[in-house]
């Protein structure tokens, strides 16, 4: 709770100062992400799984700013344990949102929020706060107003049953309003 909290809070700051430093522009996303997931428990060992996800984002800012992303996750079962033990796959729906800096050519971000997600194979929903730290850097420029980027995420969800942390490949489709069209230069 007190990580939306503070979420709300820094993006809500944002947008209000941003009216004193001109009119903020708003790039929207869609991204794809691939990865493995480290799930741990206690009493048990912990276990690999894979780790899915689509989103779309809304950032806004130039060099620094907010970003809103909401999508999907999938986590399938992860391997078995030492013990015979196997984390279970679950599907969920997300929405987080954090700061953003461009810092040349790479962009972190850290984004917070919360995963609705349900069980495979039963009925079972549940909710859990993530936080995920991530960095891109663009790799393609598609026309004047597109821009294809590359990078890594590292969420860390914060289940009651049990602690998940993974690595991602994230690839982002950007689509940049402000660009110029006839020259190709980003406002």
């Amino acid at each position: 709770m007190k990580t939306n909290i503070f979420a709300l809070f820094t993006v809500a700051t944002i947008v209000a100062a941003a009216p004193a430093f001109g009119a903020p522009s708003l790039t929207p996303s869609v991204s794809l992400a691939s990865g493995a997931a480290l799930s741990h428990e206690a009493d048990y060992s912990a276990a690999v799984g894979a780790a899915l996800g689509a989103r779309l984002g809304l950032a806004i800012g130039d060099v620094a700013g907010a970003v809103i992303r909401g999508g999907a996750s999938y986590q399938p079962a992860t391997a078995y344990t030492a013990e015979w033990y196997r984390y279970r796959g679950f599907f969920a729906l997300d929405l987080g949102v954090g700061p953003f800096c461009d810092l040349g050519k790479v962009t972190v971000s850290v984004v917070a929020g919360g995963h609705l997600a349900r069980y495979d194979y039963s009925y079972s929903y549940f909710w859990f706060p993530y936080i995920e730290a991530g960095a891109s850097l663009p790799i393609a420029r598609l026309g004047p107003l597109f821009t294809l980027g590359a990078g890594l995420a590292v969420p860390v969800y914060l289940r009651a049953d049990s602690f998940t942390a993974g690595i991602r490949a994230v690839v982002t489709l950007s689509y940049e309003p402000r660009a110029d069209v006839a020259t190709g230069a980003v406002e």
